[in-house]
């Protein structure tokens, strides 16, 4: 059984992913750093830039204000613009790789339900592959994991490179 996932298989993967509560937008640490320099270059060329243009006060406390709370929103969103209730370290996917070579030798079929915790662990962690000897360890259940792997990638759930 490879290639495409049929009707009943998509739904038990996009059911799957959708209860593992993968994160689907992006980190924004790298938004509030950006803000944060925007911010700081705002409030230190704003005094620099009064010199050659007349500002006025009101204009020039106007965007002093609006420079240093770019700089504070943009250091508070670098800090905690990521999700840190992730699980960290190897153990979520040693945990996906036993259960699937598990439910994969219990039921002598696929187990897409497992091949998809499997990836959404991996995408938690960050990794591309889990640790070790694991594309052994799995044997036939790799192609489950390519398979679903695929599907969300057609179906957008997954980013290409992951």
């Amino acid at each position: 059984m490879t290639g495409a996932l049929g009707g009943e298989e998509a739904r038990v993967v996009e059911s799957t992913w959708d209860a593992v509560g993968v994160p689907t937008g992006r980190r924004l640490q790298g938004v509030g750093c950006v803000t944060a320099f925007v911010g700081m270059a705002t409030l230190t060329l704003t005094p620099a830039i009064g010199n050659y243009v007349d500002l006025g006060v009101d204009t020039a406390y106007g965007v002093l204000a609006l420079a240093v709370a770019l700089l504070v929103g943009g250091a508070a969103l670098g800090l905690f613009g990521a999700n840190r209730d992730r699980p960290t370290g190897p153990e979520p996917i040693e945990e996906a790789v036993e259960a699937l070579v598990k439910a994969r030798a219990a039921r002598g079929g696929p187990a897409l339900a497992e091949a998809t915790v499997l990836l959404a662990r991996m995408v938690d962690v960050g990794q591309a592959a889990p640790p070790g000897d694991w594309a052994e360890r799995i044997g036939p259940a790799l192609e489950d994991v390519r398979r679903v792997r695929a599907h969300l990638q057609e179906t957008g759930r997954l980013a290409p490179d992951r």
